[in-house]
């Protein structure tokens, strides 16, 4: 720096004190001048140790730097004139606490009225350090040459120095006070303060990438390193950062081709990398955007993906701390696409401005330096793969078989044995086999087939899927495999019966419970069918080989496979047959039934035969009865009157009759035999063929009876009255005897007409009559013998 002499610096002194005595006489009674207008930013940030120029505008706070005088007075202002003279120039003064102003471009001078000389005109007339420098500067100019001075003044803080929020022993301020010119009012003036924050300076993180290029195969996945290293090893990928401390750093990863994952660590990876610094590091959307800016081009327009980071994606981000970051690079693995060629992972890591910058009068926000970046990059040389794959799915109809082909994409390989592994979803075990596995693959050949069978059941259950998977274990080296699985879908078939052709079958036995023979009806057939039918044709029957009389139509109940058919109107014993003709019956499907077999289809029809024996009648008329084809044996009347009688063919023995009137009565081919009679009376009586034997009649009166044809035997009748009778009965059905008495009127109306119908009144009836005819018998033979006797006395 130039020294000043001592003469030079008294003429100095001289000259300032005689301008100032005249200024003082020169300007009594003056007016004062108008305040000075300047202008100068609220806020700027610096750096520890660093210069801070007040110059264009501050990136952390958006402020201009700029102090920018407006109005000042400054004619007449001449600094740089011999002598260096102030008078008439506006003046700056400004100071500060913990750092040294200066004047860019300064040029110190030996001159006992200034300092230095400044760009623009401006002199500085004092300051701490007496060479235009210190934490006091003071400069004289026009109001043109202050502001290019201003443009060029540097803030520089003291070594160390931090500015510290609520601290003011560690808050820096620059003092700026504006003065009009001594020579007019110096105490006119005007002043602003600025708040200078200073941090100690961001020392970004630095970036340690694998030197690369990597051959690899197409479709491989290659990690750096190969193992995973131990924990706190960096491996070859690590990031250092010595100022981040705790505080959280941005970690991006992409490819340009291919894919990268992460094999370990615990980040978050996010899609969206503004989003992420505005939810997780606090940024406004501007600080954000000035980041997501730095991002190199190459992988700036990547897809970024949400989900687990050990998947393949094209890029992922993530902020964590530097500890969790270097384990994340740790595990970074490249998925090469299958397409040679250069593929480039690009790794970018940021520590978003984590350099200490306090909470401050800024807005109370923290500023961050956004200068802290660095990324790298490793090329990886991928060669394409011969790639094994099935295809994505396939269907099968259910019951079917299909062919499930396993490609390569080169033919040249050698020969392999892949093995398929069958995996059950909807579909089970119980409607497949699995494919078949391992497979023989030939060496250079395209493509093997695997079969997989599937089995058809008769459920309605929609269709049904499986899966089939190449085992990646089986893939040899220098083959990757492209779609490993294949899914089957199982087409539902339901089982579609053939048509029913098939005519119903029908057997027709005997019912349950149906005595055989039966002497009383209905008589009950049971129709079994095959399977259940409805009634076709009810008239497809037969009864053609029965022997018993009547109308044999059935009646008819039952559904489904069992019916009953039962027939009550026969007329005359014999044997009862039921039998079905074709078409009786039809299914569901319309076939009609076949004619029926039987094993037994046959009933006995055997009505109650009456036979009279050991029965006594007394007291009993009978009269215009006529008695045909009775046999009356072992019987005894008494006491009966018979009239009008007729008896024909009637056989009598062993009967006793006694005290029997008969009269009117005729008696034609009758045999009597063993037979007494006494005290019967017979009038009008007509005998004719008959033969009484061993006949006992007693005390009966037969009148206007006829009796042809009977034979009575063992019966006694005795007390018998009127047309009144009480009987015992005795009938026989099959092996049964059943044994009755019966009290009834006896009319004509009340004779049976046949055997089959015989009731108890009229076998009572018929009885009667017997006896009746034999007492008839045994009055013929009486008179007959008088006759004889008379005949002799009239002959002697």
């Amino acid at each position: 720096m130039t020294q000043v002499s001592l003469p030079s610096m008294i003429a100095r002194i001289t000259a300032v004190t005689g301008l100032v005595l005249g200024s003082i006489v020169l300007g009594t009674g003056a007016a004062s001048a108008a305040q000075p207008v300047f202008s100068a930013p609220t806020d700027v940030v610096g750096a520890t140790n660093l210069p801070l120029p007040f110059t264009g505008v501050d990136p952390l706070t958006s402020n201009n730097r700029a102090i920018v005088l407006t109005t000042a007075d400054s004619t007449n202002c001449a600094p740089q004139s011999p002598g260096y003279f102030i008078t008439g120039c506006a003046r700056i003064q400004m100071t500060t606490s913990h750092g040294n102003l200066s004047i860019a471009g300064a040029s110190v001078i030996n001159s006992p009225n200034a300092e230095a000389l400044l760009p623009g005109g401006a002199i500085a007339v004092s300051s701490q350090n007496g060479n235009a420098t210190g934490k006091s500067l003071n400069i004289n100019g026009t109001m043109a040459s202050l502001n290019a001075a201003m443009a060029n003044l540097v803030y520089t803080p003291d070594n160390g120095f931090e500015s510290v929020a609520n601290d003011s022993n560690k808050t820096e301020t620059l003092h700026i006070t504006v003065t009009h010119p001594v020579t007019a009012n110096s105490t006119d003036n005007s002043t602003k303060d600025v708040n200078i924050m200073i941090k100690h300076k961001n020392v970004g993180p630095t970036l340690t990438v694998p030197a690369g290029p990597y051959a690899v195969a197409g479709g491989s996945t290659t990690y750096l390193p190969v193992a995973a290293p131990a924990m706190g090893d960096p491996g070859d990928f690590s990031v250092s950062d010595p100022d981040i401390g705790n505080d959280q750093m941005l970690l991006v990863v992409a490819a340009t081709c291919g894919q990268v994952r992460l094999r370990g660590g615990q980040l978050t990876i996010e899609n969206d990398i503004k989003q992420l610094l505005i939810d997780q590091a606090g940024f406004t959307p501007a600080l954000a955007d000035t980041v997501v800016g730095l991002l190199p081009a190459s992988i700036s327009g990547q897809t970024f993906a949400t989900g687990n980071p050990s998947d393949p994606h094209e890029a992922i981000a993530a902020i964590g701390s530097l500890k969790e970051v270097n384990y994340a690079l740790s595990q970074i693995g490249f998925v090469a696409n299958n397409t040679t060629g250069d593929c480039q992972l690009i790794t970018f890591v940021h520590d978003l401005g984590h350099n200490g910058l306090p909470v401050s009068a800024v807005g109370g926000v923290e500023i961050p330096d956004l200068t802290g970046a660095d990324f790298g990059t490793v090329t990886f040389s991928v060669k394409a793969s011969n790639v094994v794959s099935l295809p994505k799915t396939l269907t099968v109809p259910e019951g079917g078989s299909i062919a499930i082909p396993v490609s390569v994409s080169d033919t040249t390989h050698a020969a392999f044995s892949p093995v398929l592994v069958t995996t059950p979803g909807t579909a089970t075990l119980a409607d497949y086999t699995p494919a078949t596995s391992p497979l023989v693959f030939l060496a250079n050949t395209p493509n093997v087939k695997s079969t997989l069978l599937t089995t058809v059941d008769a459920l309605v259950e929609g269709d049904e899927t499986l899966t089939v998977s190449l085992d990646p274990d089986s893939i040899p080296a220098g083959m990757i495999l492209g779609n490993d699985t294949v899914t089957i879908t199982i087409t539902d078939t339901p089982v579609v019966p053939p048509a029913d052709t098939t005519a119903p079958t029908v057997t027709v036995e005997q019912a349950a419970g149906q005595s055989d023979p039966a002497s009383s009806g209905p008589l009950r057939f049971t129709l079994k069918f095959s399977e259940p039918v409805t009634i076709a044709d009810i008239s497809q029957y037969t009864t053609v080989t029965s022997t018993a009389g009547g109308t044999l139509d059935p009646g008819l109940t039952g559904s489904g496979d069992t019916y009953e058919a039962s027939i009550s109107l026969m007329t005359t014993p014999g044997i009862v047959t039921f039998s079905l003709l074709p078409g009786f019956a039809k299914d569901t499907a319309g076939n009609l039934s076949k004619a029926s077999t039987s094993i037994d289809n046959t009933i006995t029809w055997a009505p109650v035969v009456a036979t009279t024996t050991g029965t006594t009648t007394s007291g009993t008329t009978t009269s215009g009865t006529t008695t045909s084809g009775t046999t009356t044996s072992g019987t005894t009347t008494s006491g009966t009157t018979t009239s009008g009688t007729t008896t024909s063919g009637t056989t009598t023995s062993g009967t006793t009759t006694s005290g029997t009137s008969t009269s009117g009565t005729s008696t034609s081919d009758t045999t009597t035999s063993g037979t007494s009679t006494s005290g019967t009376t017979t009038s009008g009586t007509t005998t004719s063929g008959t033969t009484t034997s061993g006949t006992t009649t007693s005390g009966t009166t037969t009148s206007g009876t006829t009796t042809s044809g009977t034979t009575t035997s063992g019966t006694t009748t005795s007390g018998t009255s009127g047309n009144t009778s009480v009987r015992q009965t005795t009938a026989t059905v099959g092996s049964t005897t059943l044994v009755g008495r019966s009290t009834g009127v006896i009319t004509p109306s009340q004779r049976p007409t046949s055997t089959l119908a015989v009731t108890g009144v009229q076998v009572g009836t018929q009885l009667w009559i017997g006896f009746a005819l034999v007492l008839l018998g045994v009055g013929c033979a009486f008179l007959a013998r008088r006759r004889v006797k008379g005949g002799s006395h009239i002959a002697r």
